[in-house]
């Protein structure tokens, strides 16, 4: 889908976390088959959720380090480092427009969220510090976030929570694949904002990505059977 839409418009492509499952597939490989497959996709960015720290944190930053897309959470700090355990927002310059993606956590209580090396900076304060340095380097902002309250924040575009004065182009606590296209006049205003849910059903498998699965659920299926055959 991804490659299809690439070869003839520019994208920003976002994963809104809970990028790791329960499976065998995700567990027994401990994320890597889902990090060569978001490689391969091209994906820009994902946010932190506390999925990502399931195989512990030393873990998390191999995963980083292997990953060619950003990790956004601009306020889940690394205690050893006093920095951010991820980015904090990104850039990237679609056609004429520059685009800024602010990632923020407000789920602190989370198991995965208590490790002692983490520590959570207030949402609120982090986004009004950021939030006008983004504005001069973009035109367009976008925050990614995963919270049941309602939020009234001067961006662009909220994805992943209610929202007060913007418009709600995602449906909350839905799991699924969408498309929203952005349309700019010659002066970068808004002039359209479309929504369209996209059928992965409809989408022809793709060689590349179903070598990676046949590869990471090969070494699954051994570590689960040396695991029983014990």
């Amino acid at each position: 889908l991804i490659k299809n839409e690439l070869a003839t418009k520019s994208l920003l492509v976002i994963a809104n976390g809970n990028i790791f499952s329960n499976s065998p597939f995700s567990n027994l490989n401990k994320g890597l088959g889902e990090i060569e497959l978001l490689n391969l996709s091209k994906v820009d960015a994902v946010l932190l959720t506390a999925d990502v720290l399931k195989y512990g944190l030393p873990h998390l930053k191999e995963l980083i380090r292997k990953s060619n897309f950003s990790y956004l959470g601009a306020n889940i700090k690394d205690r050893n480092t006093s920095q951010p355990l991820g980015q904090e927002y990104l850039l990237k310059t679609i056609g004429n427009t520059q685009i800024a993606i602010l990632g923020i956590s407000y789920d602190s209580t989370d198991y995965y969220f208590q490790d002692k090396n983490l520590g959570f900076r207030n949402p609120d304060f982090i986004i009004m510090k950021l939030l006008p340095l983004i504005q001069t380097r973009s035109d367009f902002q976008i925050m990614l976030t995963q919270t049941q309250d309602t939020l009234d924040l001067p961006v662009n575009l909220v994805l992943g929570a209610p929202v007060k004065n913007q418009v709600q182009l995602l449906p909350i606590n839905q799991p699924g694949t969408f498309k929203i296209e952005i349309g700019f006049d010659n002066m970068k205003n808004i002039t359209e904002l479309k929504r369209t849910t996209i059928s992965l059903d409809t989408i022809s498998a793709d060689p590349e990505i179903e070598s990676i699965i046949n590869k990471y659920q090969a070494k699954a299926d051994s570590i689960l059977k040396i695991k029983l055959t014990i």
